[in-house]
This record gives structure tokens, sequence and C-alpha cells, in this order.
């Protein structure tokens, strides 16, 4: 049994909404970098998934898994910089904690070095 294009297109539907859902999620994710000379050139590849959808799936099946890939993207780099910002704020109060033991620490070795005769002579 032969299939026409369309039938064959809304057999495997759910299959190829899946594959371009994942098409745009990890073309939104790469970002190709050249370095040519002294000048740094950035590539999306966001637009190889989109125009492929739009030759092979309906206008809503474009339009669905694009903007369900977009919503992903944006809630995963919305978390990345939540840890991000969890991972800074746990470094400024560690860094805090450390000068406020080093403060602690010095005013010690003072008094103990005030307090001693050797400690005297040998600032004299």
């Amino acid at each position: 049994m032969l299939f026409n294009s369309y039938e064959f297109l809304f057999i495997f539907l759910p299959a190829t909404l899946v594959g371009f859902f994942a098409l745009f999620v990890f073309a939104s994710f790469t970002l190709l970098r050249f370095d040519i000379r002294r000048q740094t050139y950035s590539v999306s590849l966001t637009e190889i998934p989109l125009l492929l959808a739009l030759f092979f799936l309906p206008p809503l099946g474009v339009l669905l898994t694009r903007v369900l890939a977009a919503l992903l993207v944006q809630v995963y780099r919305k978390v990345a910089l939540n840890r991000l910002a969890e991972i800074r704020t746990a470094a400024l109060w560690a860094r805090a904690r450390a000068e406020e033991g080093r403060r602690v620490s010095e005013a010690r070795f003072r008094a103990i070095f005030a307090g001693a005769a050797i400690g005297m002579s040998a600032t004299l």
C-alpha cells in the first residue's frame, strides 16, 4: 500500500513534531564561534530547523513546536541564571566570613604580640 505525501505526514506527525522540537531545542543551545584574525563571529543555527519545519510540518505544528522549544530554552536559562546567582551569593558570604576570620586572627595576634616582652624589644 502506497501513501501519498499527506497521508504519510499525518501518520507520522507526532514523531515528526517531537523530532522538530528536539531540533529547535538543540539549535537554540548551539552557538558557533569563529575567531578570524582579531574578530569573533557568532552564528546561530535556529533558522535551519525553522526552514525545514516550514517545509515538512503544517503551520500550526511549526508554531507549536517552535513556541514550546523557546519556552523550554527560556526556562532552562532562567534556572541556570538562578543557580549562578545562588553560587555568587554563597561565594560573597564565604568571602565575608573569611575576611571576618582574618580580622579576628590579626586582632588576636596583635594582642598577643603587644603583651609580650619579647615583642616590645623586637619592635624597638
